[in-house]
């Protein structure tokens, strides 16, 4: 299967088409109503230049399996289905598949919904009553582009080459912007950091090379401890940091227990490693900033526990690892 991140050259062939069967636009049309579902389907099949492909579910549940599934060009998002409802539909598609652009189907025209909808992960949005064949091919064309674009950037400057985890600024603007997610929905949320300070030592010790090798396995560890959704990345050189979301207090005992044990099984000099975890979960609905989570966790990781906000709205609890 093709890495999300070595897609097809669809954005430049969109408008101005290919030679007949060497490339196609893979859709997945997320959508319950037969009607509008038929509308799309014949608007994408009028046009002309890249051949569309497209494969039609009723249910998010169905379309986040093909997402797991198979590699597609776009999702064409219908924000009200059966089994999910809102910018919720839009939230959990693009954690599952964060490099697919989203283009969500709105039932209304209601311009003030579309900050919100790109907030929650989408590329653009396109209203049922206004749609036509050339709108729909544009807002098409333009998210697939935008998506190209960024994940040309993300190749090269947005992720870490070592680990393949989000940068510091990356992470912490989409941090950002799922923090303002959550407090919208009054998620839990839990910011943990992990403080890795034996790293440069044992680069000192034994070389870039193996220094590098090491933090991969660190950051194979924390993608196979964590949710596919939770958001992960290497804020410093020694320093990891995971955002997760809607985490109950059971699930954060679960957490805990989780990371105690992955820790235990690195097998690249772990004593060297030094490892420190530290983590913070700010009140439900309160604002907070992703740059004072992560300070306040790589100082819980370091044992330097930040000063408390006086103000309770303002505060956040510490969720100790200890035990």
């Amino acid at each position: 299967m093709m890495s999300k991140l070595e897609r097809k050259p669809v954005a430049g062939l969109w408008q101005h088409g290919a030679p007949q069967g060497t490339w196609h636009v893979s859709v997945l049309h997320i959508e319950d109503d037969p009607e509008d579902a038929a509308l799309i389907a014949q608007l994408l099949g009028e046009r002309e230049g890249l051949p569309v492909r497209l494969t039609r579910v009723e249910r998010l549940g169905d379309g986040l399996s093909h997402l797991a599934e198979e590699e597609f060009d776009l999702v064409l998002l219908d924000l009200d289905l059966p089994d999910s409802s809102g910018l919720d539909t839009v939230a959990r598609t693009y954690r599952a598949a964060p490099n697919v652009p989203i283009v969500a189907v709105t039932a209304n025209g209601d311009s003030s919904l579309a900050t919100s909808i790109l907030l929650a992960g989408a590329q653009d949005y396109i209203s049922k009553h206004n749609m036509t064949k050339e709108l729909l091919t544009r807002v098409v064309g333009y998210a697939i582009g935008r998506q190209a674009f960024q994940d040309s950037l993300r190749r090269s400057t947005l992720v870490d080459p070592a680990t393949g985890l989000y940068t510091h600024d990356v992470f912490l603007a989409l941090a950002g912007r799922d923090l303002k997610l959550a407090e919208r929905r009054n998620d839990s949320v839990v910011f943990m950091a992990f403080y890795t300070g034996g790293l440069r030592r044992l680069g000192a010790a034994m070389g870039p090379e193996q220094e590098q090798r090491v933090a991969a396995d660190f950051a194979r560890m924390l993608r196979a401890t964590f949710r596919e959704t939770d958001l992960l990345g290497r804020v410093g050189p020694d320093s990891f940091a995971v955002l997760a979301l809607d985490v109950t207090s059971e699930g954060r005992s679960v957490i805990a227990a989780r990371v105690r044990r992955a820790m235990n099984t690195l097998t690249s000099h772990p004593e060297l490693l030094g490892i420190k975890v530290g983590a913070v979960s700010p009140k439900t609905g309160v604002p907070v900033s992703a740059q004072q989570l992560l300070a306040e966790a790589l100082a819980d990781c370091t044992g330097r526990r930040m000063a408390v906000e006086s103000d309770a709205e303002q505060s956040s609890e510490f969720l100790s690892l200890d035990s």
